[in-house]
């Protein structure tokens, strides 16, 4: 409504032409909180109108800022009339150049798992008004607002609006609220549904419960002491708490030689693997550290192994019994 009291349709509210005869339609005071499309160009009192429309050479906002002379002053125009023929220039038949029309939107279908409905803005009266069946035709620069059923959360942007070509610029969809697998080549995890098994290996539904742990040669990380092995699904599609995230560890190796044992502990780094040769009368561990070494007398030698080397990283030599 006008604030003469004249009645208007609310599509045509803040589209940069008055339509109320006291020019209530197009101020500041109901354009500013209006959202515009990306592809649109704001006035600078707030109303929309198509981004083609800037710096045409005419006006089309009602206050004149699409034409403002220092938003336009870096636009090309091209000249009334086309350069004259030289020696080395063809004339080519001149193309006259036409205004298109603006077009219309028809209203889509609504989405699966969703609804739209067009933006309170530009409703007649109340929000019910707001809901118009498929298959309407509004005119370019309407919206549409977008939302989801429970269980669902919207993949895109909530408002989509009718371009100036007849279009509706990115529908959103609707996708189910999940949370993401916890089950990694580093963690092992164990998962609950409604009192059920689930599986990890996958995402899963919003109330589902995780027990985790780090698999073998996998060890927690302790900066983030916030993070939790018992986790749970919330309605948002994320784990909370924050899970544990597990990270290469240390890897016990256990080798047996003339009755005696040798545990080699080393850690999984790509930079400097440990490698074990193992042959009918003789044991290679090779390390990125020093050049193999060989050691004479297995029998000699293993007492001061197991004493001196169990309880250490033995990635800083390398052995040969034989």
């Amino acid at each position: 409504m006008c604030d003469n009291g004249e009645c208007i349709n609310n599509i045509y509210v803040c589209d940069g032409i008055s339509q109320c005869a006291d020019g209530s339609d197009e101020v500041a005071a109901k354009c500013m909180s209006l959202s515009c499309l990306p592809t649109a160009f704001r006035c600078a009192y707030g109303a929309c109108i198509d981004g083609d429309l800037r710096c045409n050479g005419k006006v089309n906002c009602v206050d004149g800022s699409d034409e403002d002379s220092q938003l336009c002053s870096g636009a090309a125009w091209p000249s009334a009339f086309p350069p004259g023929p030289t020696s080395t220039t063809t004339v080519s038949p001149v193309t006259p150049i036409t205004s298109s029309t603006p077009k219309s939107c028809k209203t889509p279908s609504q989405p699966p798992n969703g609804h739209w409905k067009l933006h309170r803005l530009q409703c007649d009266r109340n929000d019910q008004d707001c809901n118009i069946p498929e298959g309407v035709e509004l005119p370019v620069g309407s919206q549409l607002v977008y939302s989801c059923n429970s269980g669902y959360k919207i993949r895109g942007t909530t408002d989509v609006g009718c371009s100036f070509e007849g279009k509706w610029l990115n529908i959103p969809v609707c996708i189910e609220i999940r949370c993401e697998a916890l089950s990694t080549a580093s963690t092992e995890a164990l998962c609950t549904y409604n009192n059920d098994w689930a599986s990890c290996e996958s995402s899963v539904l919003p109330g589902t419960t995780a027990t985790l742990s780090c698999r073998n040669s996998y060890q927690r990380e302790t900066k983030f002491s916030s993070r939790r092995d018992q986790v749970r699904c919330d309605t948002d599609g994320k784990w909370v708490p924050d899970p544990i995230r597990c990270i290469p560890g240390p890897i016990s190796i256990n080798i047996y030689f003339n009755n005696s044992q040798l545990m080699l502990q080393t850690p999984l780094d790509k930079e400097g693997p440990t490698l074990i040769e193992i042959s009918n009368d003789r044991i290679i561990i090779h390390t990125n550290q020093q050049s193999l070494i060989d050691l004479k007398g297995v029998e000699e030698t293993k007492t001061q192994i197991n004493t001196e080397r169990s309880n250490r990283r033995l990635t800083e030599d390398s052995w040969a019994w034989s």
